[in-house]
């Protein structure tokens, strides 16, 4: 009897690939576990309120059940609702980090699913490389960090690629059907589980009980979807409405606001993705009969549809100045990963490694790139959160504009009254902390922002830019708090106010491991504050020992801003 000795030699390629793999997703946990904190933020305030109400003793269960079901915009948030309850019933209070962290295991759940699809390819482990590198990027920063978007914008991809993925397997119905509907209650585009389905469905020529039960729930939930819930009127004319899409598609190639790649990436992305439908559909080729001989093909192309859907629905109902934001790239992320895994499945194997290791050194380098443009924001929005934490902690007050301050502040203060949460403390009392004169003098300059152009926040609102660009900035992390500045009222007061880190060049960033540039840059509505003088300080945290630069500079700030 021979004893094969290839074996042992086969498991280094496949342990390299593996560790090639687990260093997008250790670091984007890494990023995730030290800003990620249990503070609530913007959309947030809505689930506070309902888990606020919900608490009260007054509240009928008429009206709690009205609440849970109530749309939010034009979606049904139930899901979220559900989680909210389920965070404050197992800990007595609402728990946001929870629901980030729930959040962030669908994107888990999303590269998992992937990865079993990439599987069945019988290709190398490294080869998988991409797509972790695009759907863990740090673009989705965004979604990331904030309790509600997580919930929504990653679980509803989620429940829908699960859904149709289940309903592929050609099992029972029951738990494709669960998925979709957990969708529909989601977010808007869940819909897309039930019209997709019925597509996958007349695919597998599946006219029997199971194809009258899935379509007429879908049915169903296209009837209320119609009738019950408000219309989003579209904002973008419809001339606009392929261009758009196509920069929706192809968002993930840019950290910023620039368009022409991303515009050029979607078109090439759409084209791919369209022009594989087709050959799909028809046998079209060569490359036509390979994707219907695929096992897998059929799953990738009802998540390639979802996207496309997906995609054209935000250039319907999202002005084009929101296209590029940070939470919809999860679609651009998802589009280039099916592109990817179809164009793996019909290439020749001489080919694959090519092609995959080509793919991978540019995922890699997208994936750097976005980390390196997307860290100042991260820790920006950690230092909002904190700050907001800190104020209301001490002063009762988040320090919102006048329009929000009002409501948000009570509904704090109630959920305090009521025990359903509270911020956590970040700080020690600011009267305990050590003040140290700053030589260098902080640049202070008021002036209106010509980009904001909103009722509620104001037209062309003025803004307190505050900026000095010798200070270090310390480290963030467990026990340091980073730097702040600090507008002190004439009563004592000191109120946080985050400092955006300025951003290393790339180079640098790469030679030298640096994030940031020395330095501090803060803007802030001077609507924020009453009319009045303030000093302007500086805070910095390291190893929770604060120590308070003191500028001796005043902020002069009168009624009219």
């Amino acid at each position: 009897m021979s004893l094969s000795i290839t074996r042992p030699r086969q498991i280094w390629p496949t342990l390299l690939g593996i560790l090639l793999l687990a260093l997008p997703v250790l670091v984007w946990l890494y990023v995730l576990q030290r800003y990620a904190v249990n503070v609530v933020m913007f959309d947030d305030y809505a689930l506070l309120r309902f888990i606020t109400h919900w608490a009260n003793p007054a509240t009928s269960w008429a009206t709690r059940l009205s609440e849970l079901l109530a749309v939010h915009n034009t979606h049904y948030i139930i899901y979220d609702r559900l989680v909210a309850l389920a965070t404050y019933y197992a800990t007595g209070h609402i728990n946001f980090l929870a629901m980030i962290v729930l959040g962030n295991a669908a994107l888990l759940g999303i590269v998992w699913r992937l990865w079993t699809l990439f599987r069945e390819l019988n290709l190398p482990v490294w080869a998988f490389l991409p797509v972790p590198c695009w759907v863990l990027s740090l673009q989705s920063h965004e979604n990331m960090f904030w309790a509600m978007a997580g919930l929504q914008n990653f679980t509803v991809v989620w429940f829908v690629l699960e859904s149709l993925y289940q309903l592929h397997r050609r099992q029972s119905l029951a738990l494709p059907l669960g998925l979709g509907v957990a969708a529909v209650l989601t977010s808007g585009n869940g819909v897309l589980a039930f019209l997709v389905g019925s597509l996958v469905l007349l695919h597998q020529r599946r006219r029997g009980a199971n194809g009258l039960i899935w379509w007429g729930i879908t049915a169903l939930v296209m009837l209320v979807r119609l009738t019950i819930l408000p219309v989003n009127e579209h904002k973008t004319p419809f001339m606009n409405w392929i261009p758009n899409t196509f920069l929706s598609l192809g968002s993930g190639m840019t950290n910023q606001d620039a368009r022409l790649l991303p515009m050029l990436a979607g078109v090439g992305l759409g084209g791919l993705l369209g022009l594989a439908l087709l050959a799909w559909l028809f046998g079209l080729g060569n490359v036509g009969k390979r994707l219907q001989q695929q096992s897998t093909t059929n799953v990738l192309m009802a998540f390639a549809v979802v996207i496309l859907a997906t995609c054209l629905l935000l250039a319907i109902y999202r002005p084009t100045e929101d296209i590029l934001r940070d939470r919809y790239k999860i679609y651009a992320h998802l589009a280039l990963s099916v592109a990817y895994l179809l164009a793996l499945s019909v290439m020749k194997r001489s080919w694959v490694r090519g092609l995959a290791a080509g793919v991978a050194a540019g995922a890699v380098a997208m994936n750097v790139a976005a980390f390196h443009a997307s860290m100042p924001a991260v820790v920006a929005a950690h230092q909002l959160r904190q700050a907001d934490a800190y104020n209301f902690h001490f002063y009762q007050t988040v320090v919102p504009l006048p329009y929000f301050r009002g409501p948000l502040d009570s509904l704090l203060l109630e959920a305090k009254q009521r025990d359903t949460y509270q911020f956590p403390v970040a700080f020690i009392p600011p009267t305990t902390w050590p003040t140290i004169a700053l030589i260098s003098p902080v640049s202070i300059r008021i002036a209106p922002d010509l980009t904001v152009n909103n009722s509620m926040i104001g037209f062309h609102p003025n803004v307190v830019n505050i900026s000095q660009p010798t200070v270090p900035r310390v480290p963030e992390g467990p026990g340091g708090r980073g730097t702040y500045v600090v507008i002190e009222a004439s009563d004592g007061k000191r109120f946080l106010m985050p400092a955006t880190p300025a951003k290393s060049g790339f180079r640098h960033f790469l030679t030298s491991g640096e994030l940031f540039h020395p330095g501090l840059s803060a803007g802030i509505f001077a609507k924020r504050f009453t009319p009045g003088s303030y000093r302007v300080k500086v805070l910095q945290v390291t190893d929770r020992t604060p120590r308070l630069y003191d500028t001796g500079q005043q902020l002069q700030i009168d009624g009219v801003n």
